[in-house]
């Protein structure tokens, strides 16, 4: 008779070894398909991070932002989006205080120094005033976590302000994909130039100022 110690390992014959093998890839191939699957269906959800509700009024939020205005614009297919438009103060303005800013912002700024740098920018650069600002936001929040934003580019540097909140974001209506966020922006874009047209001037510089994901919308 044969005998095999006990606790010594028992060998697989080829056949087995190939069956198991193949039972373990088997096993892989499945979960590796239902994850591709996943991404697939869920890629949308995966890659915009959008606050889908209309946020409360900018005065609401605080007094210094009563002035801003709510546009509501039309993008190419029909989708109804918002954005938040602030106009340039008027010129000779004081800088008012940053309350936002409650530490040393970028480079060690303080409050004050920032105040200080930005009336020294205006004072040094009078045709700041003549300047659109049109922000494309990254892919998560909407508007309403831009005003920080929007406060130093507008009372800071004297500059008009205008926040897009693309499909899906902020109230406005459908859903986030490359192409239509890249129409939404351009329904921005089209509608400060007509503004600018109405206004008289057609000559005012725009700046499109993309953050993260808006960086594609702006190019």
């Amino acid at each position: 008779s044969r005998v095999r110690r006990a606790g010594s390992p028992r060998l697989l014959s080829p056949g087995s070894a190939v069956s198991v093998a193949l039972s373990v890839l088997k096993s892989v191939g499945v979960g590796y398909a239902a994850l591709c699957g996943a991404v697939f269906f869920f890629q949308r959800q995966l890659q915009y991070f959008p606050s889908k509700s209309h946020p409360p009024a900018p005065g609401a939020i605080h007094p210094a932002f009563r002035d801003i205005l709510e546009v509501e614009l039309l993008s190419a297919d029909g989708t109804r989006c918002l954005a938040w438009h602030w106009p340039a103060p008027p010129a000779g303005a004081a800088v008012p205080p940053f309350f936002w800013l409650r530490a040393p912002g970028g480079g060690g700024y303080t409050e004050s120094a920032l105040r200080a740098a930005c009336a020294a920018l205006r004072q040094q650069y009078p045709w700041l005033g003549w300047v659109d600002v049109l922000m494309f936001h990254g892919n998560a929040g909407d508007r309403s976590h831009r005003l920080g934003w929007m406060h130093l580019l507008r009372d800071g540097l004297g500059l008009s302000v205008t926040v897009l909140d693309y499909r899906g974001y902020g109230g406005s209506a459908g859903s986030p994909s490359e192409q239509g966020l890249i129409a939404d922006g351009l329904a921005a874009a089209q509608w400060l130039r007509a503004k600018r047209a109405a206004e008289g001037s057609v000559g005012r510089p725009l700046v499109l100022w993309g953050e993260s994901i808006g960086s594609g919308v702006a190019i």
